[in-house]
Parts: structure tokens; sequence; C-alpha cells
């Protein structure tokens, strides 16, 4: 067997974010009196992916990602509220949604068996550990490695180093990275010198430059 080391990222991977950001926001809106529509979660999602690819690229921190989202947000649809305390109602709904990838928990409890399961995710730490809480995926992951508490992110060298500097016994050529993003978590595998599996089941284009070892469709 040639892997060992499996780690994998948690949004569009294990957990279904698109689901969970959109009944969030739907949930938050309607608390503030707003009603959301179809426009507003799409533009939404449009600000935040955005502002999240800033991220992994070292222009803003995780901390201005949660100020300027729905400060944006709010200045598109001329919402008068506030908009961090908007963000604090949000990321309690976020935090208590429970949407998984389909199987995604049948099959990290399979490969638990028989490999050594991690988490590597760029997401929010209370966020993050929330969701993979009533998930119930936490009994299979041997660790969850989060940006926050590194100090540093996907795809940075940096990251993956302090990852496979935690993991007992760890080589490169044992380990493989899975995830959605081809600038996170491709390119961050890439970076670091291991082998990837692109999750790709929105059948996004490849790009030239970021190539994956592996990809999974379906």
């Amino acid at each position: 067997m040639k892997y060992k080391f499996l780690l994998f990222d948690v949004d569009r991977t294990l957990l279904d974010f698109d689901k969970a950001e959109e009944k969030a926001l739907r949930k938050t809106l309607k608390q503030n009196k707003i009603k959301p529509t179809t426009r507003m979660l799409l533009y939404y999602r449009n600000i935040n992916e955005a502002l999240w690819k800033s991220f992994e690229q070292g222009h803003i921190s995780k901390e201005q990602i949660v100020t300027i989202r729905f400060n944006n947000f709010f200045d598109l649809f001329n919402i008068d509220l506030d908009p961090i305390v908007f963000n604090k109602e949000y990321m309690f709904n976020l935090k208590n949604t429970n949407y998984k990838i389909k199987n995604a928990n049948k099959l990290i409890k399979k490969l638990s068996k028989d490999f050594e399961i991690y988490v590597v995710t760029n997401g929010i730490k209370e966020i993050q550990e929330n969701r993979l809480k009533l998930s119930e995926l936490n009994p299979f992951i041997k660790k969850t490695f989060i940006s926050e508490e590194i100090g540093s992110q996907k795809p940075k060298l940096s990251f993956y180093q302090f990852v496979f500097d935690s993991i007992p016994n760890f080589t490169k050529d044992k380990a493989i990275t899975i995830g959605d993003s081809l600038t996170s978590d491709i390119l961050g595998g890439n970076n670091a010198g291991i082998d990837t599996i692109w999750f790709n089941l929105l059948k996004e284009k490849s790009n030239v430059n970021i190539i994956p070892t592996f990809e999974i469709t379906k």
C-alpha cells in the first residue's frame, strides 16, 4: 500500500459548505427581518469566495474577511445593519449546520481502518470544529489542522511543513492530500511535494499550471 497519511480538506470535500452557507445566510437575514433572495445568496457567495481567494494569496487576513464581506454585501443591497453584529449572528448559525458530502462518513470510517486520516483546513476555527463535531467524523480523524492555529494557510509551504512536523513518523512519499480547490489544496500539495487528489464534483475546468496527481469527478 503506497499511502499511509490522508490529508482531507473540509468544505466541499467532507462537508457541504454550499448548503450550510445558504441555510445560515437565509436564517440570519430572516432573523433581521430581511427576505432573502436568490440574487442575494449568489452575490454574497461571490463576495465571500473572492475574499477567501485573497486570503489564500496572503493579501488579506481572516479577520478582514469577516469584517469586509457583509460590509460589501450591505452596500450592494442598501441594507442598514451593523455588519459586525450580523457576521456574529451568521457565524453562530453557520457553525450549527450539519450538511455532509454524500457518503463522506461511510468513506472516512472505512478508510480509517487502513489509513491515518487528518484534516487540513483554512476555515474559521470555531466554525470548523463545531461542524466536524456535529458531522460525527471526529472519531475517525487523528488530528485537525486549522490555519488560524498554525499561523499560515494553504497553499503556503509553511502550513504543510507544520502539518508534516506534527505527524509521527511522517514521510512525504506516503502522504496524499484530498480537496476541492485547485488554488488551495492542489497547489498546496504541489508546493509541499506530496501527491494530490482533486475532488472536482463541480467538474470545473483544470488549470494548466496546477496539475493534480489524480482527479475525482463523481
